[in-house]
């Protein structure tokens, strides 16, 4: 590789200054190598993905990502280690040839923000020659290409966060700018929501699940044949959300999850899965002790403890992938379908009552819901879209509203109760964040309040660590 180096540091790349090939496709390939075909012609600074490090890509950004491209083709880098190279340079200097340190190190310098151990400070400062060394390094780790982006890119930076997880957020736009500046498709993210894959080899797990986690079984599976054994419906502890007593999660089971060789195929998984979050309906994903989540995107993978505190290999989902799906959101047409929202605006509420709570003035004995203190008339939303069941007057739970998000009894049931009026009648259909009634104090209340409840099967569950699943805390 030493070898290699010195002609890199003398490329003279050329960027175009006008027009570069971009990919827009409506390919439904479960693969996620977008169809070429629909092409478009945009600027080099047009049509980039959001990111928060990155940000509005200039001429400056864009020619120092295709300086990236180009000396990795020059090298014969393969494909998957141009885009580990572009979202590290994302993560550490915002593609900008930084001539400053940051808070890892004052010597810090470049594209990469290489330190003197790297190499002399005309190397680093020299965009081409940066990236050379960025080259050279990744191809001396051991099986670089059999690890997730982040991992593979923490074992050549070595930097604070273990879990690589900095730079797996900028996976998007390295494999956008990779396609943009090389015109090769094999690293694009389709953003189709019409991905489809045939049935998989388990049509009993199948039979219980939502759309969503339908397609995350099929198309997973099918793209990871080694995936020998999965879950779908059954219950769960009651400290956790509900998503698999309703159909809205599956557990991909890894194999040999134990081994260097099992890590690296279960986080294959979970990062193509992440990839095609918008395809399949994805609210989270837990692997390995790390979750990562829609709601709190920006924050990458982070460290994830059970919520009953056990800590065996499949508690911790050593053993397996866990995906959660919002249910029908990767049919949806408008972006965000599928996601919750809070019932009440947060500020104009307190908390209550919680789940479980014991006491007389309950018929079962002790609270079933989780009471939001607030004035009466304030408004109340659905916290998801459904159908309206009920509507009316419900004794002790006075005024109030009922809403499924499926066909069957089977289904979640989230209720609102205790409202001074109701603004929605039975068989509606409601979306998330709609009003539905205001707060009251009707019923068997003290002091107006919401009362929340969610049902599975028409028991009651515990609305906290339901919305906490999706991202809301009350």
């Amino acid at each position: 590789m030493a070898a290699l180096l010195a002609p890199v540091l003398a490329l003279a790349v050329a960027v175009p200054t006008v027009l570069l090939l971009v990919v827009a496709s409506t390919s439904t390939k479960a693969a996620g190598v977008c169809d070429p075909a629909g092409s478009q012609l945009v600027s080099a600074t047009a049509g980039w993905p959001a990111d928060s490090v990155v940000g509005a890509v200039d001429s400056e950004q864009a020619g120092h990502a295709a300086t990236i491209v180009t000396v990795g083709q020059q090298l014969q880098i393969p494909p998957g280690g141009i885009v580990i190279a572009l979202a590290v340079a994302a993560q550490e200097s915002g593609w900008r040839n930084l001539a400053t340190g940051d808070a890892a190190g004052p010597d810090s310098r470049g594209l990469f923000q290489q330190r003197d151990s790297w190499g002399p400070v005309s190397v680093r400062m020299d965009p081409a020659g940066a990236a050379g060394l960025f080259y050279q390094a990744l191809l001396a780790v051991p099986g670089w290409q059999q690890l997730s982006l982040g991992h593979a890119a923490q074992r050549v930076q070595r930097s604070a966060d273990p879990t690589g997880a900095w730079y797996a957020t900028h996976e998007p736009i390295a494999r956008y700018a990779y396609t943009l500046f090389s015109g090769d498709t094999s690293q694009t993210i389709c953003s189709t929501k019409t991905m489809a894959c045939p049935a998989s080899a388990w049509p009993d797990v199948e039979a219980g699940l939502t759309p969503d986690a339908v397609l995350v079984l099929r198309c997973t599976t099918q793209q990871y044949p080694q995936i020998r054994a999965v879950a779908g419906v059954g219950d769960r502890p009651a400290q956790v959300d509900d998503d698999h007593q309703t159909g809205r999660a599956v557990d991909l089971v890894i194999t040999d999850w134990s081994t260097p060789a099992g890590r690296a195929d279960g986080d294959q998984v979970a990062d193509w899965i992440w990839r095609h979050r918008d395809e399949l309906g994805v609210k989270y994903l837990i692997w390995n002790a790390r979750i990562i989540s829609v709601a709190r995107i920006s924050e990458g993978w982070r460290p994830y403890r059970n919520p009953s505190g056990a800590i065996d290999p499949t508690s911790q989902h050593l053993d397996h992938v866990h995906v959660s799906v919002y249910g029908t959101a990767a049919t949806q047409a408008s972006p965000g379908a599928g996601e919750w929202v809070l019932p009440i605006t947060p500020g104009q509420y307190s908390l209550g009552t919680r789940f479980g709570v014991a006491g007389p003035h309950w018929a079962s004995g002790h609270h079933t819901g989780l009471d939001l203190a607030a004035a009466e008339g304030t408004p109340i939303v659905s916290i998801t879209t459904g159908v309206v069941t009920r509507a009316g007057w419900g004794g002790a739970y006075g005024n109030w509203t009922c809403i499924s998000d499926g066909p069957t009894s089977s289904d979640r049931l989230v209720c609102y109760a205790h409202q001074t009026s109701i603004l929605v009648s039975v068989g509606q259909q409601v979306s998330a964040g709609q009003q539905i009634g205001t707060v009251g104090q009707t019923g068997n209340a003290f002091g107006a309040h919401l009362h929340l409840e969610i049902r599975h099967a028409g028991t009651p569950m515990d609305p906290y660590p339901v919305l906490l699943g999706h991202g809301l805390t009350p």
